[in-house]
């Protein structure tokens, strides 16, 4: 990637290219400028730099958060849980179905569970862990 820092006015500035548009094919740069020092600008072009590389780099939206549309959440009857559960049974998966919607416990906690976190005396269960996948890690 390539990048440049000069001064404009009184503050400085840089400008960076960032790919390609992949509608337009057409070179992308990120400008942004009001760096009181050269080493302040250098700095951010750096760490912009490192995040387009690494593909971290995500462009900022210029829409509006209002803009949004905003749908309304659909709550499953007891009736479509029942049936839900019905399809279900016998499927490997049916146990974490079972323990979300009755439970409401996250994928990663229900994932995380180990017979002993589960007191089947007092029937309750303990969330000691979860399971996460991190990319570089695998899950952990």
């Amino acid at each position: 990637m390539k990048g440049y820092v000069f001064k404009r006015g009184e503050t400085w500035t840089y400008v960076v290219d960032i790919g390609k548009d992949p509608f337009t094919g057409k070179r992308k740069q990120k400008t942004k400028g009001g760096y009181k020092r050269k080493k302040d600008a250098e700095a951010a072009i750096r760490k912009l730099l490192s995040e387009v590389d690494e593909g971290r780099y995500i462009e900022p939206s210029k829409e509006a958060f209002s803009s949004y549309k905003k749908e309304e959440m659909k709550i499953w009857t007891f009736e479509n849980i029942h049936r839900f559960l019905d399809v279900c049974k016998g499927e490997r998966t049916y146990l974490v179905f079972f323990l979300a919607i009755y439970t409401g416990m996250r994928r990663g906690e229900i994932l995380g569970l180990k017979w002993e976190d589960i007191d089947f005396e007092i029937k309750l269960i303990h969330v000691k862990r979860s399971l996460a996948f991190i990319p570089e890690n695998g899950y952990i």
